[in-house]
């Protein structure tokens, strides 16, 4: 018989993506079942998603019939819609209230907590549809937890929870209208801190069977105070319930030996042909062609966590007559931005700011650039440092959370990249200066990036471990080792 495992999630592309939660979604549910069949293990990973306007309605997109989700306000019809992709089922949940905001987040925090509170009553309401029962109801982050807590309260037999953590730090505030509307009742632990208790996410944690961080290392990060936003005692009380597993990235997309959006395609074995690609995005901006000139690059949403500000106070303290190019794409904080355009005056011909949301682009700057630039004040994961390193281009990276999981340090001498520990802009200087400096070196760098490009970055190794979670979960099935 098979096992049924419904993964929720607010995005999932090619459906929609807004963010890092939406490459996640739409790679790993096919990566787990593709792992399963490879066992022999009969077990099934179905994706929910809102049907927001903004999806992409996809060529296979099938209409399977409706369903009424009932709330203390009355009965709301839901329509069910289905779609395959990567090696999974997607099954998107269409209604007024789940249509209300155009895409998957908007400004209104009261809007969306009444949106994604909707969507976890009518996500537990599917399995029945389907005529699949659960095993495992599978969360992310805020937007989802609230379907774990309402778990809890299914009578007979309940599904087992799992809750991936993201981003601790966005935990549904602005939800409380919502869950009186929707007679959401708040969690009720001693454990818990007060203030926690009517919070989609903690309400979530305190209902998870497992709790699944995104990285080893941020798994840890959230049990001390300047990571756990208050709910780190509850975390270490649940210590053993937690998990970190590191992401990955889809390799047939991220693969520049086969990527259709960049100049010149190449390999390990290849690896000279990479500097077309350079002078090609050199050109193209309007820098210098130069290919002594070391290029960095940031690809990055411009706010706090990201650490942007920091890299902007950083680069005005490298040497004066130190050689350096850099590339930013992004957008975000109008204060960020507006500080990137000021760089670009104290800089001609050595910053060049692009704000904007740009794919393609962003493909061509990891084939180009030579070291990318990532200091933040928090990662849980980050996928950009495993791109980056597939495509031989070696990641300046603040130690913390899945970035000192994924990034070998020591430099181009003995490792992938550099780490650093201190957040503040001289260190940031001096680990660039560092990297600059080995740059000019190409044997020892080359090496160092065909090291990089030899990491494994695919979601195999992941998938594997979700499946064994799950497989612990379940107790009573072999485990992976044994099937």
């Amino acid at each position: 018989m098979t096992e049924f495992v419904y993964y929720l999630a607010a995005e999932a592309d090619p459906f929609l993506k807004v963010g890092g939660l939406g490459d996640v979604a739409g790679t790993l549910p096919g990566e787990i079942n593709l792992a399963a069949l490879d066992a022999g293990i009969d077990l099934r990973v179905e994706v929910i998603l809102p049907f927001h306007p903004a999806v992409n309605h996809p060529a296979n997109l099938t209409k399977l019939g409706t369903f009424f989700t009932r709330t203390p306000t009355g009965p709301e019809e839901v329509t069910v819609y289905q779609a395959e992709s990567r090696q999974a089922r997607y099954f998107l949940l269409q209604s007024e209230t789940l249509s209300s905001t155009a895409s998957a987040y908007s400004s209104d925090d009261i809007q969306d907590g009444r949106k994604y509170a909707f969507y976890s009553l009518a996500a537990l309401e599917l399995p029945k549809f389907l005529k699949q029962p659960a095993r495992i109801i599978h969360a992310n982050d805020w937007h989802t937890a609230l379907a774990l807590h309402q778990n809890r309260s299914l009578p007979g037999s309940r599904p087992k929870g799992v809750l991936s953590i993201h981003n601790l730090g966005y935990m549904g505030g602005g939800s409380s209208p919502a869950l009186s509307e929707f007679g959401i009742k708040p969690v009720q632990t001693p454990k818990l801190p007060d203030w926690a208790c009517h919070l989609p996410l903690p309400m979530g944690l305190a209902a998870a069977d497992l709790i699944i961080p995104v990285s080893p290392g941020y798994a840890q990060e959230i049990l001390t105070p300047e990571f756990g936003y208050g709910l780190e005692d509850f975390l270490a009380s649940r210590q053993s319930d937690i998990t970190g597993i590191v992401n990955g990235i889809d390799t047939s997309v991220w693969d520049p030996a086969a990527d259709p959006f960049i100049n010149t395609k190449y390999s390990i074995s290849t690896l000279s042909r990479r500097a077309k690609n350079k002078s090609a995005l050199q050109a193209a901006l309007g820098l210098p062609v130069a290919a002594e000139v070391p290029l960095l690059a940031a690809i990055s949403r411009l706010d706090q966590q990201k650490g942007m500000d920091i890299l902007f106070e950083a680069l005005p303290l490298l040497p004066p007559d130190l050689p350096w190019q850099c590339v930013l794409l992004g957008t975000g904080n109008p204060d960020l931005e507006a500080e990137a355009l000021l760089l670009q005056i104290r800089f001609p011909g050595k910053f060049k700011p692009l704000l904007a949301f740009d794919g393609s682009l962003a493909h061509q700057i990891y084939s180009a650039a030579d070291i990318f630039l990532m200091p933040s004040r928090y990662e849980p994961c980050g996928l950009s440092q495993l791109i980056s390193q597939r495509y031989g281009v070696l990641p300046v990276a603040r130690a913390t959370g899945g970035l000192k999981d994924t990034i070998l340090p020591g430099g181009a001498k003995t490792g992938t990249g550099y780490l650093f520990t201190n957040l503040d802009a001289s260190t940031l200087a001096s680990t660039i200066l560092q990297a600059v400096t080995d740059y000019s070196q190409p044997t020892l760098w080359q090496g160092a990036q065909r090291k990089a490009m030899s990491q494994e970055v695919s979601w195999q190794a992941s998938a594997r471990k979700y499946l064994e979670a799950y497989l612990h979960l379940f107790g009573n099935i072999k485990s992976l080792e044994a099937a």
